[in-house]
């Protein structure tokens, strides 16, 4: 063999394929309901009527059920990093004895509650594991909220029994076991929506985490985030500007952190912002976007570098997930890289008919974003 063709072919077979490649993904797990009702119920009535739907609708939408699809996705593309949103939990606490069927475990609402992360991580062992939660946030935490003194939580009535909801939404990055792992931080941001409820002031907190840690010798700083929908209070023109300042901490927030020089940067999660938003003039100033901003501050769209024009769309499907044809409009749910990639190889999942659970539900009614980056 000719001596020069040798050396490369060694060269070849002892390097890998894409040694710089790093599989990331951003899954939106769903709550299971729209809370949009609920956070408008104008007395105290209505609020409970509509806290009650709300159970009945996240426990129809039978989370150990669709969780358990997520989880599929995730053990079948093996990210380095998954960064999950809407990890919700939901526990309830009878306020006094009942018989079993009244209060907590009501058949119409007993379904609701569980905890989405356990119920991640336990379909996740039960493939053969290999992730570990490396970094998480705490959003929407109703365990602070004392409407009743002593007691901590949402009182209501289910049937006329009385009762103390809890919930909990978390932003949380999975990382393969075989990830080195340094440490993380995060923070929810300055600016919430807040709904004023019966029940009393609930801030709609969002926020980040942001995880350091090396694939193989490369270092990265891989961030999970949901920022807000765009008109969370429909009725407010200047809504829009919650995302916004959300973005702008965000991106302000990472450019200041301290980090290894050669670290890459990968964001991914739920902007609630896609490419085709415009900026919105109002007489305080401009309000821009958060896909603007990313864009602006020198990220990087992965899905912009995948070969083709596949519109990528992410997002959504019907509140109960039973909708029978994929309803996916736009693409929200992105994942950024501080540099430009050389290669890209991306495709959203869970949103063919064949993805659907046994009894004929969507995984979440978001779509999971798989993106394998090449540098």
């Amino acid at each position: 063999m000719n001596p020069m063709r040798s050396l490369l072919l060694t060269c070849l077979l002892s390097t890998p394929a894409f040694a710089g490649d790093i599989v990331v993904m951003t899954q939106n797990q769903y709550l299971g309901a729209d809370l949009t009702m609920l956070a408008a119920a104008p007395d105290a009535g209505s609020f409970n009527a509509e806290l009650v739907s709300v159970l009945e609708r996240v426990a129809e939408a039978n989370a150990p059920e669709r969780i358990e699809a997520l989880a599929d996705q995730i053990h079948a593309k093996d990210p380095h990093f998954a960064s999950l949103q809407e990890v919700f939990a939901y526990t309830c606490t009878d306020l006094a004895p009942v018989p079993p069927g009244y209060g907590c475990t009501d058949p119409s609402i007993a379904g609701a509650f569980n905890d989405h992360l356990a119920l991640t991580m336990d379909a996740l062992d039960a493939k053969g594991g290999g992730f570990v939660v490396a970094g998480s946030v705490t959003n929407l935490d109703t365990t602070s909220l004392s409407v009743i003194p002593g007691l901590y939580g949402i009182p209501f009535y289910v049937n006329g029994v009385p009762a103390l909801l809890n919930v909990i939404d978390r932003d949380v990055v999975l990382a393969r076991d075989d990830v080195a792992l340094f440490g993380s931080f995060g923070w929810n941001y300055a600016t919430v929506a807040t709904a004023n409820t019966p029940a009393g002031p609930i801030d709609f907190d969002r926020g980040f985490v942001a995880v350091d840690a090396a694939v193989g010798a490369q270092p990265y700083r891989f961030v999970a985030t949901h920022l807000e929908t765009r008109y969370p209070d429909p009725t407010n023109p200047l809504a829009p500007y919650i995302q916004s300042a959300q973005a702008y901490e965000l991106i302000a927030t990472l450019a200041g952190a301290p980090n290894h020089p050669a670290s890459r940067v990968v964001v991914a999660g739920d902007f609630n912002s896609a490419d085709v938003d415009a900026p919105l003039a109002t007489p305080f100033g401009t309000i821009y976007p958060p896909y603007m901003q990313m864009w602006a501050a020198g990220y990087h769209d992965a899905w912009a570098y995948k070969p083709g024009k596949a519109a990528g769309y992410s997002c959504c499907q019907a509140e109960d997930v039973a909708n029978e044809a994929d309803g996916s409009y736009e693409r929200i749910d992105l994942i950024w890289t501080d540099r430009a990639p050389s290669r890209v190889r991306a495709n959203v999942i869970g949103y063919d008919e064949d993805d659907k659970t046994a009894s004929g539900l969507w995984p979440s009614d978001h779509g999971t974003v798989v993106a394998d980056i090449t540098y």
